[in-house]
């Protein structure tokens, strides 16, 4: 971690290139403050040693627009100053100020100072005149140092599942909150087992215990649960699978009956945990809160409680009967039982997602092409905006309300000729738009495709063989991949566009369809160029590059190559020929998109090879859709939307959503946004005049985070994260939250941001 210092302030920037700017007012020396270290050291809310620590005086301080808590170091209690607050006087008593940025920043302070947010500039620390300040930085990011060796067995498995407890910093209902959920020891298989000494005493006893046959199964799908409940996790031939809850017996089934339960039990205690902290010092209402109402809870007692007693009370409540008013579980990740993927649980359950076993069926070519372009894609009717029962297939990679249902036993798919190794071709599928409905005409897509059957959950990976539609294909490497590109702190974010599409004779692309092209490449430009400030992004554009030169732009250490282009069966076309992934020793291209026709193949291997993941195509895709799909990801990539978000966004506005998909870690972030999770707003115009807008913000990445909005009238109402909101707004109430909100708008199904629909709609 370390300071670069600007103009107006200095930004903080970790390993993984996280920035928090601060901007200062007569910043200078003078008396020095109190360090914040002595102050974080008596609280439980950040490190309490910081990674980086800075001292000086000033007159004001200021931050980007996120959620500050100020927290009274002689007193109880802290007072938040979310998104729906003004301006907070503190008086004249010594402060801890925590700053929930991508880099969280505590300032510690004497009052009397003012917290002021001015709009969409973000938020000031102001004071009579100059103070000393001091300011501790905690990166968001961190890669544990130790490692548990293990047998490979069931028993040695379930001794590795056991240590993983100690990734959570706390057992109370705070452990809810992502920045308390850390990534667990890492995992190896060895000739005999060792537990350092440290994990032995950091582990918790949460006198909960989950039992399994020795199963690789059964392990791995009951991992999440098991981190959660910090619970020691042991096989018993024969065994009944059940958790034993300080002497509670629970009874999980077998099967798919018991990745199910595991996962219904997870969410049960999650997100009653999550009603629980708000009785805590980090607390706050919540709008769900409602719930502990109608179930009666003692959310003091709760808190205070012990895991176990929360568990054993959380089991006998009626929670299904309230679980709609909770978000939708962020993510599923269905993982193949096999001792590679057990080295992978320590990247995956620190985020508590759901595990199953990966489960699918064929999809033989004549369901693929109808669920590519019929899966009921009415270019006048899906995907849109419907005021009165909401937005109809958000995120595009499900069939809306109005679909026809894939069908999955059609008696005509055995006379259809099975899939065969023959690459797609290279040219561009022909549009015909005949019968109200556009249809390409498709071609089977280069990957023999699978059709997953999917656990609960708004998004999905698959960390198994074969490659499934509708969800990300993750793969070992990438989580492994994931640390290397921590070093490089001093370096910017380097982002290179690669722009090989010199071939229109050839391929007989018209002039419409090249100055598409051409219009891709000015729009992405414009996009990653207008967070290049703020991001310290080192931006590169190339035209018509060589297998040489495009080898070297993946094997240099660059943290996005976006390329434009096409590819046939021997690789992605350059200036002298074709380059295949295969070909590099090291791939060092942290993130990709690889806008091009059947661009699976070289995603993979560049995965395979050294990146994290990126964006692909199964299939040939139109110009149309190509841009389409180029300039809206570069922009989504650019404002903090992770890999898989951002692509299934864009997909929901083409013609063939299925055709893109993602390979690699899904959830992986190439940028930040100030809100942590971005918001996406779904937006509509009624008969009157007036506006419903629905304000989704989630992520596969992360969950138990919380947002609080101005719209709300309540401005210390907080939403969990993955929480829906819809609003009825007048014309200046949108005009208003447009001027401080500055994102991404889906509106008449097409993609469009905020600094820019204002003028569209003529507001």
């Amino acid at each position: 971690m370390r300071i670069q210092w600007t103009a107006g302030g200095f930004q903080v920037i970790d390993a993984a290139k996280n920035t928090v700017s601060v901007a200062t007012t007569e910043w200078g020396g003078g008396d020095t403050p109190l360090p914040v270290a002595g102050a974080l050291a008596d609280q439980d809310t950040g490190p309490d040693d910081p990674a980086l620590s800075l001292a000086g005086t000033a007159a004001a301080l200021g931050f980007p627009p996120v959620h500050l808590v100020a927290i009274p170091l002689n007193g109880v209690g802290q007072t938040s100053f979310g998104s729906g607050s003004d301006v907070l006087e503190l008086d004249a008593a010594p402060y801890l100020i925590r700053v929930d940025a991508n880099v969280r920043v505590f300032v510690r302070l004497e009052g009397p100072a003012t917290l002021r947010r001015d709009g969409s500039d973000g938020v000031r620390i102001e004071f009579s005149d100059r103070q000393p300040v001091s300011m501790g930085f905690e990166s968001r990011v961190g890669v544990p140092e130790e490692r548990v060796t293990v047998t490979r067995t069931p028993e040695g498995v379930a001794t590795g599942l056991s240590a993983l407890a100690v990734g959570a910093d706390t057992t109370s209902p705070d452990r809810t909150w992502p920045t308390l959920r850390e990534q667990p020891p890492y995992v190896e298989f060895g000739e005999t087992t060792h537990v350092p000494r440290s994990i032995r005493e950091q582990r918790p006893d949460t006198e909960i215990e989950l039992v399994v046959p020795p199963d690789l199964t059964y392990l791995t799908t009951g991992a999440s649960l098991a981190h959660y409940l910090g619970a020691e996790v042991r096989t018993a031939p024969g065994a009944e699978p059940h958790l034993n809850v300080a002497g509670r017996i629970v009874t999980l089934g077998r099967g798919r009956s018991y990745q199910e339960e595991t996962a219904a039990l997870l969410r049960r205690t999650f997100y009653l945990d999550c009603l629980a902290r708000t009785a805590g010092p980090h607390g706050g209402d919540l709008s769900v809160s409602v719930v502990a109402d109608e179930l009666e809870l003692d959310t003091q007692a709760l808190y205070e409680a012990p895991l176990a007693e929360r568990v054993d009370r959380y089991l006998d409540l009626p929670y299904d009967a309230v679980a709609d008013a909770f978000p939708e579980w962020h993510l599923t990740m269905h993982v193949a039982p096999t001792y590679e993927t057990v080295r992978t649980l320590p990247h995956l359950i620190a985020n508590v997602p759901h595990l199953f076993s990966p489960a699918s069926e064929p999809l033989p070519k004549k369901e693929w092409l109808r669920l590519t372009v019929a899966d009921g894609y009415d270019v006048d009717r899906e995907n849109v905006w419907h005021a009165d029962d909401g937005f109809a297939g958000v995120g595009g990679s499900d069939a809306g309300a109005d679909a026809e249902p894939a069908a999955t036993d059609d008696p005509t798919a055995a006379d259809e000729p099975a899939p065969t190794d023959e690459p797609a071709p290279t040219d561009h599928p022909r549009v015909d738009g005949s019968d109200e409905t556009l249809r390409v005409a498709r071609e089977i897509s280069n990957v023999d495709l699978v059709k997953p059957t999917l656990g609960p959950g708004r998004s999905h990976g698959w960390l198994a063989e074969k490659v499934p539609i509708d969800v990300f294909k993750a793969l070992p490497a990438a989580y492994e991949n994931r640390q290397k590109y921590l070093d490089e702190p001093d370096s910017e974010l380097s982002v290179v566009a690669v722009v090989n599409d010199d071939r229109r004779g050839s391929f007989d692309i018209s002039d419409v369809d090249g100055a598409d092209m051409r219009d891709e490449t000015a729009e992405i430009s414009a996009h990653y160029e207008r967070r290049a400030e703020d991001l310290n992004i080192d931006l590169t554009i190339k035209e018509n590059v060589s297998t040489a030169e495009l080898a070297r732009t993946f094997e240099r250490r660059n943290d996005l190559v976006h390329f434009i282009g096409h590819r046939d069966e021997q690789g992605l076309e350059c200036s002298n020929g074709f380059f295949s992934a295969d070909t590099i020793r090291e791939s060092n291209a942290q993130t990709f998109f690889l806008n091009a026709c059947g661009s699976f193949p070289e995603g993979r291997a560049l995965v395979e090879k050294g990146s994290v993941g990126g964006g692909v195509t199964f299939e040939s895709v139109t110009n149309d859709d190509a841009v389409k799909v180029g300039v809206a990801f570069a922009r989504l990539i650019m404002n903090g939307f992770c890999i898989e978000r951002a692509l299934d966004y864009t997909r929901g506005q083409l013609m063939t959503p299925k055709d893109y998909a993602v390979v690699g870690d899904g959830t992986h972030v190439v940028t930040q946004n100030d809100s942590i999770v971005p918001e996406a707003l779904f937006l509509s115009e009624n008969d009157d005049g007036t506006y419903s807008v629905l304000v989704e913000q989630s992520s596969p990445r992360t969950t138990g985070g919380c947002i609080q909005t101005n719209l709300d009238e309540d401005a210390e109402l907080r939403h969990l994260w993955g929480t829906n909101r819809q609003y009825e707004l007048t014309e200046q109430e949108l005009i208003d939250y447009f001027s401080v909100h500055h994102g991404l708008v889906i509106y008449n199904n097409e993609l469009a941001w905020t600094d820019s629909l204002i003028e569209d709609l003529k507001l």
